[in-house]
């Protein structure tokens, strides 16, 4: 069983921010294969078994808030038996241009506390990852400002089209593996027409 977790924040007033932009990748998945994330009992998140990239995956998206992702993500794999190997996580970068993605088979958490958290809570930097590009933040905006808006209108289009091929990068570390997989998306940045 494969574990992939969109990292974000819970409720209605973080939709679609940039820094909710693992959720949407996660819920871009759910679609493909026609499927729902459901809030379970006693569980700090919303999940839903299904196939992705040809192999058994639990998709989860933690309800605990961006700073507390680890325990979600280790409740995850402890109920399904789920090596860190077999564990990939989507969350935003600011460091990265919107429409760049990065994808990693394990490192630091840079300065995104969501990753922090999983890293903390698995205390294991062999963690895959697919960074997705939100940036770059003004100079003279704030980074709680930054990564709790919304994108502009002018940048839906591209959201859309990053959203849909992390969501292939997902799909490809599971097919073809992670070498393959970074070569294929790594250092491709998509123009506003995609």
């Amino acid at each position: 069983m494969k574990l992939v977790v969109g990292l974000g924040n819970p409720g209605a007033e973080y939709q679609h921010t940039r820094h909710n932009v693992g959720f949407d990748v996660v819920a871009c998945l759910a679609r493909r294969q026609a499927v729902a994330l459901k809030k379970g009992w006693f569980f700090p998140g919303q999940r839903v078994e299904t196939v992705c990239g040809g192999e058994a995956t639990q998709l989860l998206l933690p309800t605990t808030f961006m700073n507390r992702s680890g325990e979600a993500v280790w409740k995850a794999m402890r109920r399904g038996k789920i090596a860190v190997e077999n564990v990939v996580v989507v969350f935003d970068d600011v460091e990265l241009e919107l429409g760049a993605l990065k994808v990693r088979k394990r490192g630091s958490a840079g300065t995104h506390n969501g990753m922090r958290s999983v890293i903390d809570w698995l205390q294991s930097e062999e963690v895959a990852r697919v960074r997705v590009g939100v940036g770059p933040r003004p100079r003279e905006q704030q980074m709680i400002d930054f990564v709790l808006g919304r994108f502009g209108a002018d940048e839906d289009l591209k959201v859309e089209k990053v959203v849909e091929r992390a969501a292939d990068a997902v799909e490809s570390l599971f097919s073809a593996g992670a070498e393959k997989t970074m070569s294929r998306f790594n250092g491709c940045v998509l123009d506003g027409a995609g």
